[in-house]
């Protein structure tokens, strides 16, 4: 590792060099310049030294694995019907996150209750040392109800639901964003709801072949419950660095992470679509719409999952403001050859 600093060039007037750098840091110039080698700089000139952040990985980082088990079963209620009922269990470890080793506690208290660090770094040569580690984990839990009619008389049908449970200390595999903990330290304060947590998840879908003018009728009913979100301050109460970790306590409570919910989320998509054959190919056209009933499907944007330093929440927290993808349609068409 090694730090880079930066000198001003030599003074130059309309394009023409006039006379040595003003910067008392640059090398020798004219019978002082030193071609052997590369002029080291003098620090004696300098009061403060800029102090470098630099990435490493921990040298006992592995790559994570999952444990996984799945059972289903499904059986045939009627013709052409079929139900299949799934749990599934899944736990990861050594997953990846990030943290920051060039930081210690002061001893002193921060003012949500948690350990404060200190602004000394161990290693009074760097600032932030940020660490690629796998010491993070994950557990899924899943059951999945499935009513699925196969395809036949020129229609199909597909519904599913699913309930499920997803919690670990660190998202940063899918969002890479930056040390996302909130005590690097102490990672189960960490442990909640996931980032992919949803409750619930629901689909039906299906698929009609019309024995008018070859008319095909497709479409898909989605619904979700919302996904979690984490209560910060929006500073850092802790000292450690980061801005966007730090979670309030509220009347002796400390904040789980992602303990607040997004409002549930349903869009229907539909397509109306005419088939033409020729000769040895296929034509068709269509026309789709997405979310055609218009929901808004609000949503908390991040300006308002800041709770404030207080008891009470500022003005917003948690309020649904902003709309999701409104109506859309479209046209095309497609060659098979």
């Amino acid at each position: 590792m090694r730090a880079t600093q930066y000198i001003t060039g030599p003074t130059v007037t309309n394009g023409v060099i006039t006379g040595p750098p003003t910067d008392p840091l640059a090398p020798g110039w004219g019978d002082n310049f030193n071609p052997v080698g590369v002029a080291p700089v003098d620090f004696s000139h300098l009061s403060t030294i800029s102090k470098p952040g630099v990435f490493s990985v921990d040298p006992n980082f592995e790559d994570p694995y999952t444990d996984r088990l799945t059972l289903s079963g499904e059986r045939e209620v009627m013709p052409q019907w079929v139900v299949e009922l799934g749990v599934t269990y899944a736990e990861t470890k050594q997953l990846e996150r990030l943290t920051d080793i060039n930081r210690a506690y002061s001893g002193l208290t921060a003012p949500n209750g948690l350990p404060a660090y200190s602004s000394t770094t161990p290693n009074p040569y760097y600032a932030r040392i940020t660490t690629l580690k796998s010491d993070a984990r994950s557990k899924y839990e899943a059951l999945t109800a499935t009513l699925q009619r196969r395809y036949a008389d020129h229609y199909s049908l597909y519904s599913s639901v699913t309930y499920s449970v997803d919690k670990d200390n660190d998202s940063n595999e899918r969002n890479f964003s930056g040390i996302q903990a909130e005590d690097f330290n102490n990672l189960d304060l960490n442990y909640g709801y996931s980032n992919r947590d949803q409750r619930w998840r629901a689909i039906v879908s299906g698929l009609w072949d019309s024995p008018w003018w070859g008319l095909s009728l497709a479409g898909s009913l989605r619904y979700t419950t919302g996904s979690p979100y984490t209560a910060l301050v929006g500073s850092d109460l802790n000292n450690d660095g980061n801005n966007g970790t730090d979670r309030p306590t509220v009347n002796g409570e400390h904040f789980d992470r992602n303990s607040f919910r997004q409002p549930d989320f349903k869009s229907l998509d539909m397509r109306l679509s005419k088939a033409f054959d020729i000769s040895q190919t296929k034509f068709s056209v269509f026309a789709e719409c997405f979310n055609c009933t218009d929901s808004a499907n609000w949503f908390v944007p991040t300006s308002n999952q800041t709770w404030g330093t207080g008891q009470t929440p500022k003005a917003g927290f948690g309020q649904a403001t902003s709309p999701g993808t409104p109506r859309i349609f479209q046209v095309g068409a497609r060659f098979e050859f």
